[in-house]
């Protein structure tokens, strides 16, 4: 480390260890998506978590890329979603009551707008592959300890965030500004966070997929900071196993 006369920079804290780098995007088979004018990008968040803990449990080679429309149209049936899209309390019931069909069962149609389609004869009637949510404590403290240890876990995380100018505009390296804390409000969005890494100059950001294609950001993928989520955070979870049923072996 060099020296410097002038003032040292803040050291880290010694008892925090260092955290490793993290990239989860091989865990996902399906390719990138984009949500176009549909209010579907929760739907498409869930399905790639759905899609990386299938790969975790069945190893990779097979495609375990799941349906997004499955999640949409149990919320729509329920009349949960809107030209708004939909919360993630009722995608996690979608994925535990009704679950996903395989994508290949269900193509994406991008053309349906706010509305939805019955499932095709392909992919059955529900429940399919089931799944749990659970939320993650979100500190808003620069830091994000439970999104870390579910990252270094091999769990990649839902997040809900305030869309800013800074996100919309997303640099070609993928990098995203810290937006000023009188930034006037955005809507909010739903990203998959598939890593982590300390950038010497920019400190630690996370690694989101997003579904706006692969124009945004470092083709389709972007590097939010932590303290991003000190004031444009609004909820995280992970996707887990359901547990058995009483009497399952």
């Amino acid at each position: 480390m060099s020296s410097s006369s002038g003032p040292s920079a803040p050291q880290p804290d010694a008892s925090q260890p260092a955290r490793t780098n993290v990239d989860l995007r091989p865990l996902i088979s399906s390719s990138l998506m984009d949500q176009g004018a549909r209010p579907v990008c929760l739907p498409f968040a869930l399905s790639h978590a759905h899609d990386a803990l299938l790969d975790a449990q069945t190893g990779p080679g097979a495609s375990t890329a799941m349906a997004p429309e499955a999640v949409w149209w149990h919320c729509t049936v329920h009349r949960q979603t809107s030209l708004g899209g939909m919360l993630l309390e009722d995608g996690a019931l979608a994925l535990r009551d009704s679950g996903q069909p395989p994508l290949a069962d269900w193509p994406w149609n991008p053309h349906l707008g706010v509305g939805t389609e019955d499932p095709p004869t392909a992919a059955g009637s529900p429940p399919w592959q089931q799944v749990a949510a659970a939320e993650l404590h979100l500190a808003h403290d620069g830091v994000e300890d439970p999104i870390e240890d579910a990252l270094a876990a091999g769990h990649p995380v839902v997040l809900i965030v305030e869309v800013t100018d800074e996100f919309d505009d997303a640099g070609p390296d993928g990098s995203i500004d810290v937006p000023d804390i009188r930034s006037p409000e955005g809507d909010y969005h739903a990203v998959l966070v598939v890593g982590a890494a300390t950038h010497a100059e920019l400190g630690r950001r996370l690694l989101i997929r997003n579904s706006w294609g692969p124009y945004w950001g470092a083709g389709g993928y972007g590097w939010l900071p932590l303290d991003y989520l000190v004031a444009n955070a609004l909820q995280a979870a992970v996707l887990i196993a359901l547990p058995p049923t009483d009497g399952a072996p």
